[in-house]
C-alpha cells in the first residue's frame, strides 16, 4: 500500500469536505497579496508570489458557481502534478489522512474526461466522508493556466496548517527552517520544531507575561508559554509576529513567535558561515550565517538578507525557556475542574462562521435547511415557522440570536431542532461539519469549552446548550424580540 495511492490531504472548498491525493500537495499558503493575471477564465482570481513564481489560483466556489465569500483565514493550497503548479483558494486544511481498515475508495464510474468529482472515501479523523478531487480534470479545465514547477527536485510532503514534518537528512546536509522574524531572516533545523501553529491565539493576561514571554497559547490540551523568538535570543523584537514554531525541551513545550514560516529546504552543512562571537548578546545560540546565494534562484528572488542559523541546543538550554517550558499546564485549568462525567459524549459540531459544537444527545433531529427563508423579514432572528408532524416549530438564525452574522450559506446548512419545555425549537446554522467525540470538557467562566481532534488537529471550541437556549426563547414568548 503506497502513500500516493492511499493518502490524502483535507481541504474545506465552498462547504465541501474534499481531498487531494497527498502526491499532488506541494504547501500552503495564506491567501494574501493576489496580483491580477491576463487571464480570461473567470474562476482565476489573480496570481500568487512564492518565491519569485507567480502561481495562478484558482477558485474552484465560481468554477462550480457557488457562493462563498472571501475571508481572512483563506488559504492557498499549491497543487503539484507533471511538472507544472496551481494554487487552489480553500478555507481551511485539515490534515492528512489514510485509506481506513475496511474502507475503500468509492470511485466514479465512468470517468468522463474532465470530471472533477473522482469518488469519495471516509476518514475517521473527524468520522466523515470525504470527496476526492481529480487533479487530472483540474488539469485539463479550459482556460485555467499552469506554470511549470521551478523546484521539481523538491520532496512533496504534508500540506497542514499545524506541523511540517522534514525528512531526514544525509550527515553532510542540513533540513533548516527558514523563518521571518521582525527585520531579521532565521534558520533553525527543521528536526527540533516539534509542530508549527499557524494562527495562535496568544493569551497575554497570563501571569507569565513578561520579559520575552507573550503570554500563553494552547498547544495539544495545554497552555504553554508563548515567547519573541528574536527577544529570547537577544537580537530585538519581531512586534508583529503573527505564527509560532514549536520546540520541546524535556520539561516541557514552548512556542516560539515568529512573523512567518518561509520555506524547509535541505543544504549542505558546509553552506553555514561560521559565526564569531563579536558583539552579540548571545553568541552561543547562533550556529553560523546562510547566504541567500546558497539556497538557489528561485529562492533568492524572494529573499532580501542572509540568514542567521540558530543552534537548537543553545536555545533550549536558556534559562527562561528551560522555565517556560516548566510551566505546561492543562489548557483552561484555572476556569474550573474538568467535568469528568461528561468526557467522551458525543457532539455536532458546526460553522457560525467560527466552529461550535452542541451535544447530540440534545438534537431531536436534523434537517435541511432549504431555500424557504426569510418569513419575517432579511434581517430577522426568527426566520420562518414550519410544521413537522404537526407540530409547528420555529426556526432562528443562531448566529444571529448569539450577536453574530452571516456571511455566507452552504450546502450543509442545517436546522437543529431540539425541545424544550414541551416546544421543538429550530436552529438554523450556515454549515454543519461533523460528529465526533470530546476529549475533554471544561467550563470557563460562563462558557463551556471542549477539546476535539486528535494530533495537529486537536483544537478547542465552545459546547453551547441549546436545550437551555431554547428554555429561555420558550419562557420569554415573543421570539420576534429574541
Amino acid at each position: 500500500m503506497s502513500a500516493a495511492a492511499c493518502a490524502w490531504g483535507g481541504l474545506s472548498i465552498a462547504g465541501m469536505a474534499l481531498a487531494l491525493p497527498l502526491a499532488a500537495l506541494r504547501e500552503v499558503m495564506p491567501c494574501r497579496g493576489l496580483s491580477p493575471l491576463p487571464c480570461a477564465a473567470v474562476a482565476v482570481i489573480g496570481g500568487l508570489a512564492v518565491r519569485g513564481v507567480t502561481i495562478p489560483v484558482l477558485d474552484l466556489a465560481l468554477q462550480l458557481q457557488r457562493d462563498t465569500a472571501p475571508a481572512d483565514s483563506d488559504c492557498v493550497v499549491i497543487v503539484a502534478h507533471e511538472g507544472r503548479l496551481l494554487g487552489l483558494r480553500a478555507q481551511s486544511v485539515s490534515g492528512i489522512f489514510g485509506e481506513q481498515p475496511g474502507s475503500r475508495v468509492a470511485a466514479v464510474s465512468p470517468a468522463e474526461p474532465g470530471q472533477l468529482f473522482a469518488g469519495s472515501v471516509r476518514r475517521s479523523d473527524p468520522e466523515l466522508l470525504v470527496n476526492l478531487l481529480s487533479v487530472p480534470a483540474l488539469l485539463a479545465l479550459p482556460g485555467v493556466p499552469w506554470v511549470e514547477d521551478p523546484e521539481p527536485q523538491r520532496q512533496t510532503g504534508a500540506a497542514t496548517h499545524d506541523a511540517l514534518a522534514p525528512a531526514a537528512a544525509p550527515d553532510d546536509t542540513l533540513s533548516l527552517m527558514l523563518l521571518r522574524c521582525g527585520p531579521l531572516q532565521l534558520a533553525i533545523e527543521a528536526t527540533s520544531v516539534h509542530a508549527t501553529l499557524w494562527q495562535p491565539q496568544v493569551d497575554a493576561a497570563s501571569p507569565l507575561t513578561r520579559g520575552a514571554c507573550r503570554g500563553v497559547v494552547e498547544f495539544s490540551g495545554l497552555q504553554i508559554g508563548a515567547a519573541d523568538l528574536l527577544a529570547l535570543c537577544g537580537l530585538g523584537q519581531a512586534k508583529d509576529a503573527r505564527r509560532a514554531i514549536v520546540v520541546k525541551h524535556e520539561a516541557g513545550f514552548v512556542a516560539l513567535m515568529v512573523d512567518s514560516v518561509i520555506d524547509i529546504l535541505r543544504v549542505p552543512a558546509a553552506a553555514v558561515a561560521p559565526l564569531a562571537g563579536l558583539a552579540l548578546r548571545r553568541p552561543g545560540l547562533l550556529r553560523g550565517m546562510l547566504a541567500v546565494s546558497q539556497l538557489g534562484g528561485t529562492n533568492a528572488d524572494a529573499q532580501h538578507a542572509d540568514f542567521i542559523v540558530l543552534d537548537p541546543a543553545g536555545l533550549l538550554a536558556l534559562d527562561e525557556l528551560v522555565s517556560l517550558a516548566a510551566t505546561n499546564t492543562g489548557t483552561l485549568s484555572t476556569g474550573g475542574a474538568q467535568q469528568a462525567g461528561d468526557q467522551g459524549r458525543a457532539l455536532l459540531t458546526f460553522r457560525l462562521p467560527d466552529e461550535r459544537a452542541v451535544p447530540l444527545t440534545q438534537v431531536r433531529e436534523i434537517l435541511p435547511f432549504g431555500t424557504h427563508d426569510a418569513m419575517f423579514g432579511a434581517d430577522a432572528v426568527l426566520r420562518r415557522i414550519q410544521v413537522l408532524r404537526g407540530r409547528s416549530v420555529p426556526v432562528l438564525c443562531l448566529a444571529r440570536l448569539l450577536g453574530g452574522r452571516v456571511e455566507a450559506v452552504g450546502d450543509s446548512a442545517a436546522v437543529l431542532v431540539v425541545e424544550a419545555g414541551g416546544q421543538w425549537i429550530g436552529f438554523g446554522v450556515p454549515a454543519l461539519e461533523a460528529i465526533t467525540t470530546a476529549k475533554w470538557e471544561r467550563r470557563l467562566g460562563q462558557r463551556d469549552l471542549a477539546a476535539i481532534g486528535d494530533g495537529d488537529l486537536e483544537r478547542t471550541l465552545q459546547v453551547l446548550d441549546l436545550e437551555a437556549l431554547a428554555l429561555g426563547l420558550a419562557e420569554g414568548g415573543d421570539l420576534l424580540a429574541a
